[in-house]
């Protein structure tokens, strides 16, 4: 492979990981706030 490919490659895998953390954040945030939910209901 080209060094260019293999920068591309990189570039790619690195925003992939981001989204996933991103992602993984949101999901969480999305659980707690249906537990929090719960505990409130009488």
């Amino acid at each position: 492979m080209s060094e260019e490919t293999v920068g591309t490659l990189e570039e790619e895998a690195l925003k992939r990981k981001e989204r996933l953390a991103a992602l993984k954040k949101k999901k969480e945030s999305s659980e707690q706030n249906q537990t929090q939910q719960c505990a409130n209901l009488p």
